[in-house]
C-alpha cells in the first residue's frame, strides 16, 4: 500500500509526465461592439427584443398593468431566450450547419428558407434603427450601457440575388441564433408570449416557433418540439438563478 501511495505521489509531483490543457486568452471586449466571441451576436439581438417591447407595450401583462422594466426582467428573458433558441435549433436541424431540406429551400441550423433571408435583414437592421431612436430615452439600463449600434457587416454583406445558402454558410452558430432571433420577433407573433419566456413558460415558447419562425408545422416537428421545449420552470428558475448578470 505504501509503495501504491508513493508512485501515485511520484506521477502527481513529476510534470514531466502530465499532460496539461492550453487555456483560451481572455478577452475582455464588450460583447456588443462587434467581435465574434461566442454569444455576442445573440446577446444583441435579445437586447433588441426586449427593447422593442418595452417601446410598443401592445397591452398589458395581467390585468391593467403595463409591461416594464419591473415585471419584464431581462436577465431572466436573456438567460431562457438562449435556452429558446438552442432548443429551436435542435428541433431544425439536430445542430447540423448545413442541414439541407430535401423538398423546400429550407438550409442550414435553424432551416432558412431562401425567402426568408431578406426579411429577416430587414428586420434586424429595422430593430437597430428603433433602438437608436430611443437612445438616452428608454426606460432600462442595457447591461452594456446605453449607447448606438451598427448594423453588423455580416448582416449587410447578402445582396439580392445572392445563394442563401452560401450566404448560411459564411455565419457562424452565434450569428444565426441573432438573425433567427430577431426574424421570428414580428407582428405574427405575440409580445405577451415573448415575455412569458423569463418564466419559461413552454407554451409560449411553442407559439413563438410555431409563429414566428416554423409556420404551420407539421406533426413530426410538433412532436419534435414535445422533445427539445421540456425545460421544467422549478429546475430552470434555480439554474437560471446564479446565471444572473450583476
Amino acid at each position: 500500500m505504501i509503495r501504491i501511495l508513493s508512485l501515485s505521489l511520484f506521477l502527481l509531483l513529476n510534470t514531466s509526465m502530465a499532460t496539461y490543457l492550453t487555456l483560451p486568452t481572455k478577452n475582455n471586449t464588450s460583447t456588443l461592439t462587434g467581435t465574434d466571441n461566442y454569444g455576442s451576436w445573440t446577446y444583441q439581438a435579445i437586447e433588441l427584443v426586449y427593447d422593442d417591447i418595452l417601446r410598443y407595450d401592445k397591452g398589458t401583462v395581467t390585468g391593467g398593468t403595463p409591461i416594464t422594466p419591473s415585471n419584464f426582467n431581462y436577465n431572466t428573458f436573456h438567460s431562457n431566450m438562449l435556452w429558446w433558441i438552442d432548443a429551436l435549433i435542435g428541433i431544425e436541424s439536430t445542430y447540423k450547419k448545413t442541414a439541407k431540406n430535401s423538398e423546400t429551400s429550407a438550409y442550414g441550423l435553424t432551416q432558412f428558407i431562401e425567402d426568408a433571408i431578406p426579411t429577416a435583414i430587414n428586420r434586424y437592421t429595422g430593430a437597430i434603427d428603433r433602438w437608436n431612436e430611443r437612445y438616452a430615452a428608454r426606460n432600462w439600463v442595457p447591461h452594456t450601457g446605453d449607447r448606438k449600434i451598427e448594423y453588423p457587416e455580416w448582416v449587410t454583406k447578402w445582396k439580392t440575388g445572392d445563394s442563401h445558402i452560401a450566404y448560411l454558410d459564411s455565419l457562424t452558430y452565434d450569428q444565426v441564433s441573432a438573425l433567427t432571433i430577431l426574424h421570428a420577433h414580428s407582428s405574427a407573433t405575440n409580445d405577451f408570449n415573448w415575455v412569458k419566456l423569463q418564466d419559461l413558460d413552454l407554451d409560449a415558447a411553442k407559439s413563438i416557433y410555431s409563429t414566428g419562425h416554423h409556420t404551420k408545422p407539421d406533426q413530426a416537428t410538433l412532436a419534435r418540439m414535445d422533445i427539445y421545449f421540456i425545460q421544467k420552470k422549478d429546475t430552470a428558475t434555480s439554474l437560471f438563478s446564479v446565471m444572473k448578470k450583476p
